[in-house]
């Protein structure tokens, strides 16, 4: 449960148990001490205090004792430990009628833990609607390419207005995370970029991000973590916005990279980089992996309407990209897709089969079965400064 039973230090306090003057053993500095009933009330006299300050408990969250000793700080809302319920109701009440708004794990402590803060951050490829779009108001007033970038909400798509992340996309990862909250960049960059430049680009990315957590705008509490979803040109900007994060001392937990593009190209990654990068691509995918099969987009000559020469589109708009592993990542083939529009590189192709792959096995989505909560410590300074990362 993530429970905080004893804490220690790092003082040994030596026991000479026969009293000649040699120390026999050690015995630990025992700092606090708790048990705890199930919905998070200290036990009465179960309780080891002294004057130390330590702020964590129940569920390894901070103690908040502004009103009552036994109240924690999960983040988003206030808990208290005595009645089994939250101070606040739960924003996400319509999606369980059957409970109570104020209800802790739906009753059940001894299985369950409330996740909330679990971050995910959805990280979209190129939109060439949205391009064009953004081409023809930047020719008439100046508008520049992909001016608002980060959102709460889904990213629109190209097509039909509808959100780029479809729910089943959404919906696997927020559901194995047990968590909704969610964050969305758009990681759409310029037509024949290189995956170095989106990957610096991610890094730059971050530092927005982290401006947001320092703000609370985007609420992190302690020991929870951070995924990220890229696609496409999202691949690589993902995992440049997880190196600098995991730089500045946040917890990142994974990288899924689906359909990354490029991901032949070498990037040159920061010094601190994150370990747990999950790429699933398809070797019939016409944009990143078999270009072959891409049509061309017709030639305009003045004072004629068509020409028969085209333009390869992997040269022109998306740049060359080959089926590759990542450098750093675990790659999980998916199924051949030719029969699918762009050989099954749209988000939400083969999620099926991703769904259906089991715990333990290579591209399992789901927590880590380590806990990655604790803070990496930033290191190479020297790096940092390259890149263009500040520390809050």
């Amino acid at each position: 449960m993530g429970n905080v039973l004893v804490t220690i230090s790092d003082k040994k306090i030596g026991v000479d148990a026969n009293n000649d003057g040699t120390i026999d053993y050690y015995n630990a500095d025992v700092v606090t001490a708790s048990d705890y009933y199930p919905f998070g009330m200290v036990m009465p006299g179960r309780k080891y205090e002294p004057a130390s300050g330590y702020r964590y408990g129940f569920n390894g969250k901070e103690k908040d004792k502004d009103l009552a000793p036994d109240n924690y700080d999960f983040g988003a809302r206030i808990y208290d430990g005595r009645i089994g319920r939250w101070l606040s109701v739960d924003p996400l009440q319509a999606k369980y009628p059957s409970l109570s708004p104020y209800n802790f794990v739906a009753n059940t402590p001894l299985q369950a833990i409330d996740p909330d803060g679990r971050l995910i951050i959805f990280v979209n490829g190129f939109r060439l609607g949205e391009y064009k779009r953004k081409l023809i108001w930047k020719f008439w007033i100046k508008w520049p390419w992909n001016q608002n970038r980060f959102s709460k909400e889904d990213i629109q798509g190209s097509k039909n207005g509808n959100s780029y992340w479809g729910d089943e996309t959404k919906g696997l990862f927020t559901s194995r995370y047990k968590d909704n909250k969610v964050y969305f960049v758009d990681g759409g960059y310029k037509p024949q970029s290189s995956a170095q430049e989106r990957y610096d680009r991610g890094v730059a990315d971050a530092q927005t991000i982290i401006q947001k957590l320092v703000s609370k705008d985007i609420v992190l509490a302690q020991s929870e973590t951070i995924k990220l979803v890229g696609h496409s040109h999202g691949g690589w900007h993902s995992v440049g916005m997880a190196d600098a994060l995991k730089a500045a001392g946040y917890p990142v937990e994974a990288v899924y990279a689906k359909n990354p593009h490029q991901p032949d190209q070498k990037v040159n990654r920061l010094a601190s980089t994150v370990d747990n990068i999950t790429q699933y691509s398809t070797k019939s995918d016409h944009v990143s992996s078999d270009q072959s099969q891409l049509k061309g987009i017709p030639v305009i000559v003045p004072g004629k309407i068509s020409h028969p020469g085209k333009i390869p589109v992997g040269e022109w708009l998306v740049g060359d990209s080959k089926y590759a592993q990542m450098e750093g990542a675990t790659l999980r083939e998916l199924p051949n897709a030719s029969d699918k529009p762009l050989g099954g590189h749209n988000v939400d192709e083969q999620i099926e089969f991703i769904k259906n792959i089991g715990t333990g096995q290579p591209g399992y989505v789901g927590p880590s079965p380590t806990n990655p909560g604790t803070k990496t410590p930033a290191s190479n300074s020297a790096d940092k400064k390259k890149k263009g990362i500040n520390l809050p």
